[in-house]
This record gives C-alpha cells, sequence and structure tokens, in this order.
C-alpha cells in the first residue's frame, strides 16, 4: 500500500539517491491506481512512503537516476509530467536502470523543456555510444536521426522533438507511435492520418520486416566508425556531417517502398516531404 506522509518528517535528511520520474498527465503511474497529487492537486514537495517488501517492477516507487532511462517506461513526450525526486529509507538498484524505493519526495515539477535539459546536461558526453546521430540530446535507441531531441524507440528522424516509438518522421513535436508524420504531434498517426493501435502495430511489425535492418540514416557516423577500428569511441567527431533527406532515403528497400505506397493512407507529397523522393 502506497500513501502520502507529511514532508516535514523528512526535512533536512540527507537522500539515499536522486533521480528523476515521469508519470501520466494526471500524475497517476501507468503500473498501478496510485496518484502522486494530493487533494488539492498539488505534487511537488509532496513525500510517499509504501509498505511491504520491495519487489523490482513490482512493489516499490520507481524511479531512474539518469533520467534518459525514464523514456524505457514513459514516452518523453509533452503530455506527460517530469519531476526530480529523492529516495529515503530504503533503495534497490537493477541492471535495466530502473532503481525503486521505500519513500519518495517529489523534489521538483519539470516542464517538458526543463527534463529535456537536464538529459541534455546529463547525457551529452554519451552521444557518440549512440548510431549515426547528429546534434541530438538525450536519446534512447535511436538511429539515423538529425537534429533530434528527447527521442526513444525513434528511427529515421529529421528535426523531432519529444518523440517516441516512431519512423519515418520530419519536423514533428510530441509524438507518439507515428509512422511517415510531418509537422504534427499527437499519438497513432499514419501520413498524418489517424490510425488505432492495432493497425499501427500491424503496420510497425510488416516495415521492420521489409526494412530488414535498414533506416535513413542523416549523418555519415558510421562510416567514420567503420574506418575507424568499428568504434564508436574512436570516432573523429569533428568530421560527422548531414545529409540531405534524398541521400539518406536514397537506399530505402524497394520492396519497403511498394508496401508503403500501396497503403490506403499513402499521401505522396507527404512522402516527398520526409523523404525527397517521388
Amino acid at each position: 500500500m502506497t500513501k502520502r506522509v507529511d514532508p516535514k518528517k523528512y526535512e533536512g535528511v540527507e537522500p539515499l539517491a536522486t533521480g528523476y520520474k515521469i508519470l501520466n498527465n494526471d500524475w497517476s503511474a501507468s503500473y498501478g491506481d496510485y496518484n502522486y497529487a494530493d487533494e488539492n492537486g498539488n505534487v511537488e514537495g509532496t513525500v510517499h512512503t509504501m509498505d511491504g517488501d520491495l519487489k523490482h517492477c513490482e512493489n516499490g516507487l520507481h524511479f531512474c537516476k539518469n533520467p534518459i532511462n525514464c523514456m524505457s517506461y514513459y514516452p518523453m513526450v509533452q503530455w506527460n509530467k517530469f519531476a526530480k525526486i529523492s529516495a529515503f529509507d530504503e533503495v534497490k538498484d537493477h541492471s535495466d536502470c530502473k532503481s525503486e524505493c521505500r519513500t519518495m519526495r517529489i523534489d521538483k515539477v519539470l516542464s517538458w523543456d526543463k527534463f529535456l535539459e537536464e538529459m541534455k546536461s546529463v547525457q551529452q558526453k554519451e552521444l557518440q555510444d549512440q548510431n549515426g546521430i547528429r546534434y541530438g540530446s538525450g536519446i534512447s535507441y535511436g538511429s539515423g536521426i538529425r537534429n533530434g531531441y528527447g527521442i526513444n524507440y525513434g528511427y529515421g528522424i529529421s528535426g523531432g522533438y519529444g518523440i517516441y516509438r516512431s519512423k519515418y518522421c520530419k519536423e514533428c513535436e510530441g509524438i507518439s507511435n507515428c509512422i511517415f508524420t510531418y509537422k504534427k504531434s499527437g499519438k497513432l498517426y499514419l501520413f498524418n492520418k489517424k490510425v488505432t493501435q492495432e493497425y499501427f502495430d500491424q503496420i510497425w511489425h510488416e516495415m521492420e520486416r521489409l526494412a530488414d535492418g535498414w533506416y535513413p540514416n542523416f549523418t555519415n557516423a558510421e562510416e567514420l566508425m567503420a574506418a575507424n577500428g568499428g568504434e564508436w569511441k574512436a570516432t573523429p567527431a569533428p568530421m560527422i556531417t548531414g545529409r540531405e533527406d534524398t541521400e539518406a532515403y536514397a537506399d530505402m528497400p524497394q520492396k519497403l517502398i511498394d508496401y508503403i505506397k500501396a497503403l490506403p493512407e499513402y499521401n505522396a507529397k507527404i512522402f516527398k516531404a520526409i523523404t525527397g523522393r517521388e
């Protein structure tokens, strides 16, 4: 059982750990039915504690010490809520970069932009461990990205912000589960048309199969890496340059193109705006 406690109990107490947490728009958690807002809707400064033994992914107040790891559990999109936290009483860390504690204080509510800044400051030095990224910050499981920020599980993204499980998108902010989406915000778009989750998943998996590992690469980073012993740490970052859309999509598999153009949602103008191809 989780409950709020008097914040004065933890005034002046040194936390065992600090970290970050993403929650749903109403401050509820996606796992369980607990809400971190008090009866007046306030969150900042509240303290929460739980009974029972800590058990990973089952019992405990969960958080991540590195803000980018939060994106493995919640989409980094503007309609979610973000916070810095302190952990007390008992903390357990795990190999999946998630931790749980017995007692948690919400120290500061962060805007989407401020949370992004936290990711940038913490993760800037680790960007070369990603795949072909240019001018990117706070990116997890991303490939072929140009000018991207706050992206989790994204492929072939150009000029994107706050993106989760999306591919072949351009100039989008705050999108989740989108394919071939252009200048939009929101969830579940295919060529800027709303689709169901079931249909999106079907299209996503079929495109994954047909792409067979291909993704549009907006930089020459991977070629530089291969020419320098196959290690990102030996890659000369100053030599990384960008590519135009037409070059990035030039080697798109024909079987994938045929499938995309056969979709009832296909829009030639959006396809060209994103890929530069007819």
